[in-house]
């Protein structure tokens, strides 16, 4: 549910998902009304955040850091804007967080600092010093488990209680998607040493509405229009419900049994970093059978326009309206579309056409292709997670976080290789060795054990990636993930 959590200077409780957050008074144990609002009014603050954290005592008090990926952004409460010079690397702002990313962070005061990363917790002194040793969660809080989303403190009212918080990202998300019902609360308190586990979204239900009031707006709006549509198979509520999921979480996104793994990628990172721009796409293409973003206006054929979903049904499945329409749409205006009516589609997304989507509908002004069907995976890897690691300084995108999708096979997401060879049949034989058959997206916490030099089998590679609808994390040894990596499409 939560991307990140603070206890604010104001006393208050703020609490950021995408690209909304949420106000929570502890006093009155509720959201504040009108939330959720967009985290632009932040000013300087970038969306998608793995972590806040905020110095209980000192100088600082007046300071929230943000963090994501590997970088901090440090923000002035009372001024209302991220101070100058930020970003930085964590390592130069905060001593004792991993260098690479963290998952949650807390001062609890009275010297007790947390940092958490994965299943591990930190406690650090004031000084940044390991207080004590990096223990698994579960020691250090009994009942809390590991993978946290975020950490915050005194939001019952106890100031002796944490509040820990846990959604599984691994799961294909229910439909219609309600984030916080999926959403575990633990509630530790350190002179009892108990723990409770909650559902988030019964026990505080303002957490349910993850939409903006404006994007409530443009989803009314676009279930209430009355101009024909282009896509006369395609019912309107139907989509405009499954663009209320999308917004609501990204995850949605799912391309189901159907080829569109590039397609899927593109729309996914749209939906999660520019839902705005998502919300302009679907109305532009229902209504007027083609949109334009940030570059030449995307004009799927003619014949793509009177198909249905049920066309795509491969195995026993079918994908989504809305995803039919804004994927296809992509493919179909690309030619990448051979029969939009059979099911033996089987002419994948390539690294032409991922470029492509970045620049013209993500609109990142810097795009390439690393290649590596023969070597070159780790620096392809590498180059994916600084791509991901940065902020777009030029073209439509500009501020917009960087992006990175991999070009892959299957076998890297191991579990989904049984459905991924049942569902379609794309990329089969000889091409599947030399360029792979999947795209997927990069969502870092990159993590390399090179091994012994001039052996290539005895490193381990550790990332997260998007793809079908949910999120993995990746655990590979070296030779297989050198066998299953084929490049990366970079973009910021």
């Amino acid at each position: 549910m939560f991307d990140a959590a603070v206890l604010a200077p104001n006393g208050k409780h703020y609490f950021f998902a995408g690209s909304v957050y949420w106000r929570f008074d502890a006093a009155k144990g509720a959201v504040d009304d009108g939330y959720p609002l967009a985290i632009s009014n932040w000013t300087g603050v970038p969306n998608n955040l793995d972590a806040a954290y905020r110095m209980r005592g000192g100088y600082n008090f007046d300071k929230i850091y943000f963090l994501k990926g590997r970088r901090v952004w440090r923000y002035d409460f009372p001024d209302g804007k991220v101070d100058a010079g930020y970003p930085k690397p964590i390592h130069h702002e905060l001593k004792g967080f991993w260098d690479d990313g963290i998952d949650a962070a807390v001062d609890f005061g009275d010297y007790l600092r947390y940092v958490f990363r994965h299943n591990t917790v930190r406690q650090l002194d004031n000084d940044g010093g390991l207080k004590r040793e990096t223990n698994p969660i579960h020691e250090q809080f009994p009942g809390v488990p590991g993978d946290l989303n975020a950490v915050v403190t005194a939001m019952n009212g106890r100031k002796s209680s944490f509040q820990f918080f846990q959604r599984d990202l691994t799961s294909t998300p229910p439909k219609p998607v309600v984030p916080a019902d999926e959403t575990a609360m633990m509630m530790t308190d350190i002179q009892s040493a108990g723990t409770n586990a909650v559902v988030l979204g019964k026990t505080y239900p303002g957490f349910r509405n993850r939409l903006t009031a404006t994007q409530e707006q443009a989803v009314s709006r676009f279930a209430a229009d009355r101009r024909p549509s282009k896509f006369p198979m395609l019912d309107r509520a139907k989509v405009a419900g499954q663009l209320r999921d999308r917004l609501s979480d990204p995850r949605a996104v799912h391309q189901i049994n159907s080829a569109f793994c590039g397609p899927a990628s593109i729309v996914y990172w749209l939906a999660k970093t520019r839902p705005d721009v998502y919300i302009k796409i679907v109305d532009e293409l229902y209504h007027l059978g083609k949109f334009r973003t940030f570059g030449e206006t995307i004009t799927p054929q003619s014949d793509f326009l009177s198909t249905s979903p049920n066309l795509a049904r491969v195995g026993g499945g079918q994908i989504d309206e809305i995803d039919w329409m804004v994927m296809g749409a992509l493919r179909s205006a690309r030619g990448l579309l051979t029969d939009v009516e059979g099911d033996g589609e089987e002419k994948g997304a390539n690294a032409a056409a991922m470029k492509y989507w970045c620049t013209e509908v993500l609109g990142y002004g810097h795009v390439d292709f690393n290649r590596c069907y023969a070597v070159g995976e780790h620096k392809a890897l590498e180059d994916a997670d600084v791509a991901y690691n940065r902020h777009s300084m030029d073209g439509e995108a500009y501020g917009t976080q960087g992006a990175a999708f991999l070009a892959v096979h299957s076998s890297m997401l191991k579990g989904a290789v049984k459905k991924k060879d049942e569902d379609d049949g794309f990329f089969r034989g000889i091409g599947e060795k030399i360029f792979g058959n999947h795209w997927v997206v990069y969502e870092g916490d990159y993590l390399c054990d090179p091994g012994t030099p001039r052996n290539a089998k005895d490193g381990h590679f550790s990332f997260k990636v998007y793809s079908w609808g949910q999120i993995y994390h990746l655990s590979l040894p070296e030779e297989d993930f050198r066998n299953a990596m084929y490049g990366s499409v970079n973009a910021y």
